[in-house]
């Protein structure tokens, strides 16, 4: 019994097709997630911790402020900020900085990331893609940091 080429490209694609679940958001402007944001930090994440198990599991980590942008009268002069997201990436949950199994046996220093969130009714502080952002420090460019830089002196 003889297969077509085409025959045999189907059956080897479905021998490999996993279900997988994501976060589907269109990137916006930085001065966009400023604009919407109640707290813009560049920070050192720690601390990570998971709050239940399953689908909407909340995941908790320490922002170590570094530089402030934008942050709530109340928070202003707090060094360290606790925030949570979604645990699962599928919710657009941010997990920033958290190290790997790797990296827990070879440990690197911790690196600063750029970060926006909100603050909830309770006072607690929140973030998620699409409504905020995460990036690594390092992944930014230079004119973007100096954008950055001047986001204090945005009007929304």
């Amino acid at each position: 019994m003889e297969f077509s080429p085409a025959v045999l490209f189907v059956m080897a694609m479905l021998s490999v097709v996993m279900e997988t679940e994501g976060c589907m958001c269109q990137f916006l402007p930085l001065r966009d997630y400023f604009c919407r944001a109640d707290f813009v930090v560049k920070a050192i994440p720690s601390n990570w911790t998971t709050d239940n198990e399953g689908l909407s599991a909340r995941s908790t980590f320490t922002l170590h402020i570094v530089h402030t942008y934008k942050i709530p009268v109340f928070l202003a002069n707090e060094t360290e900020l606790t925030v949570s997201s979604w645990e699962s990436a599928g919710l657009c949950g941010i997990n920033p900085g958290r190290p790997s199994p790797y990296e827990q046996e070879h440990p690197r220093a911790q690196r600063p990331i750029f970060i926006t969130g909100k603050v909830m009714e309770d006072g607690s502080l929140w973030t998620e893609l699409c409504d905020h952002i995460v990036l690594a420090w390092r992944w930014l460019s230079k004119p973007e940091r100096r954008r950055i830089r001047n986001f204090p002196n945005l009007t929304c």
